[in-house]
């Protein structure tokens, strides 16, 4: 028997406006290497706060999309809030939900952090069409979800999108979304209230897939707000929240959304990015000797990766544990061109020094991620600032010796390994003999050896090194080169061995 037009048009404005409502397809996205979380969604309702309703999100951690029969009170949400702050996995998430939510059923999850594996469930009595995928294509991890959906396809088609669309969290999210629009999304908007699946995927035509939607970008550095029924788990301070709270005659929010992000990226030209910007050390590690530096280059860029090309910006540099630092840090050079440089110089305590960088160009400081990280090691006699070298970069590899004061010293070095090394009157040097032994033998402080002739300092410092050009080590590529210093001092001696892996 055919619906009377009074009474469709009731179940139409029942359907569209109560908040405990079926129905919308959510997309969760993480990068594990920048602990970037971004969460989207859309649904069919009209003049609803979805982002009250639906998202958890933990900064630098994960999120959650709890949808279909939607938890007004908040008691589900503040669960995966709680259960994050624990770095509880969301399969265990989801198996606390199902012991404690009578209606557990109804309801439909994707939860996704940076730890571990991500998970999904569709309750029995979501709306058909209802899907959801979850996996990872590292460093991102993903899930995908829907239900009431024109088909299933709908969920196919974003997660293609949102893996295959190069480019930052937020624009491979803002891809499913359209993706999912495209197809027409929430069936109730673009096809039937009662029969949602019944225009295919997508419909003939189709001017909306939903009335309302939202995008959360959180970044490290951003903050988290509370979790609550009344307030929702998404109210911190983020990178980017666009909220759409559309009513029936608006345009469809995916479009709107679409618009106001593609102002917001607009808006960030020549604004420092806080994942595309960079902070290097000119070398792998110091030693704890009090002494030796390290040359520190932050280059600012643009979320398009463009260069900023001018200065002025106010660098921030503090441990990023919020203890003291294992080295100390030098005067910020401004270089006029978007780059700064300073200097760290190592302290007498052995660890992984862990700085986090803000910069700050009059727009709000943006902290660079992930941290700079340097490693400071133990002292010994002979230490040297790199672990690996590319043959086809090259390098300015440092030597640091700490041994007699104002002794004498020779570094050499062996393609060829160091034992058993080479037998002497006053101890075994732990180079094996080689012409590259041979040629740092005749021509200390010549071509590729830098200082390698030379003497110590009252304390017993010097600096030493070796200059090796782009290409030049590509026939010894998977192979290594090891040092040792003959030291003539109080009496003659010789260090220990250091040395680097030689990559292609």
């Amino acid at each position: 028997m055919r619906t009377p037009r009074p009474l469709a048009a009731l179940l139409a404005s029942a359907t569209l406006f109560a908040a405990p409502a079926s129905a919308t397809w959510s997309i969760i996205l993480v990068n594990i290497e920048t602990r970037e979380v971004v969460i989207a969604s859309a649904t069919c309702l009209a003049n609803f706060d979805l982002e009250v309703a639906l998202p958890v999100v933990r900064v630098g951690y994960g999120a959650a999309a709890a949808q279909s029969l939607v938890d007004s009170s908040g008691v589900n949400r503040q669960l995966i809030w709680d259960s994050f702050i624990a770095e509880v996995p969301p399969a265990n998430i989801l198996q606390l939900l199902a012991g404690s939510d009578p209606q557990h059923q109804s309801r439909q999850y994707g939860i996704v952090d940076v730890l571990h594996n991500p998970a999904k469930f569709t309750g029995n009595g979501a709306g058909k069409a209802k899907k959801a995928l979850a996996g990872k294509s590292l460093p991102w991890i993903y899930s995908v979800q829907g239900n009431v959906l024109t088909a299933d396809q709908v969920i196919d088609d974003a997660v293609a999108a949102l893996l295959s669309t190069p480019g930052d969290a937020s624009q491979k999210v803002m891809a499913a979304m359209e993706a999912a629009r495209a197809l027409g999304g929430d069936g109730r908007c673009s096809c039937s209230i009662l029969q949602p699946t019944s225009c295919g995927a997508p419909p003939p035509s189709f001017t909306k897939a939903a009335h309302i939607g939202f995008l959360v970008v959180a970044r490290m550095g951003d903050s988290d707000g509370t979790c609550s029924g009344q307030a929702g788990c998404t109210n911190g301070s983020y990178h980017l929240n666009l909220n759409v709270i559309g009513s029936i005659p608006d345009p469809d929010p995916v479009l709107t959304l679409q618009s106001l992000y593609g102002a917001w990226r607009a808006s960030q030209a020549g604004v420092p990015d806080q994942l595309l910007s960079s902070a290097k050390a000119d070398v792998q590690s110091l030693v704890a000797d009090g002494a030796s530096s390290a040359q520190v280059t932050v280059q600012l860029v643009d979320l398009d990766g463009l260069p900023l090309g001018s200065g002025g910006a106010a660098l921030g540099i503090a441990s990023a544990g919020g203890g003291a630092t294992l080295t100390q840090v030098g005067a910020v050079t401004d270089n006029g061109d978007g780059s700064y440089t300073f200097a760290l110089t190592a302290g007498t305590s052995a660890g992984v020094e862990s700085l986090a960088i803000t910069a700050d160009d009059g727009s709000g400081p943006v902290l660079l991620y992930p941290y700079l990280e340097l490693r400071v090691d133990p002292l010994v006699d002979l230490h040297c600032g790199f672990d690996a070298v590319s043959a086809a970069q090259g390098a300015q590899v440092p030597l640091t010796l700490n041994t007699d004061s104002n002794a004498v010293y020779l570094v050499l070095a062996s393609l060829s390994g160091t034992a058993p090394g080479v037998p002497l009157g006053f101890g075994t040097l732990p180079l094996n003999p080689d012409p590259l032994v041979d040629l740092s033998l005749v021509q200390p402080n010549q071509g590729p050896f830098v200082n390698t002739l030379g003497s110590t300092d009252a304390l017993g410092h010097a600096a030493a090194g070796l200059s090796i050009p782009p290409g030049v080590l590509g026939a010894v590529a998977g192979g290594r080169i090891d040092l040792a210093a003959l030291v003539l001092g109080a009496g003659p001696s010789v260090t220990a061995a250091a040395g680097f892996d030689i990559e292609p």
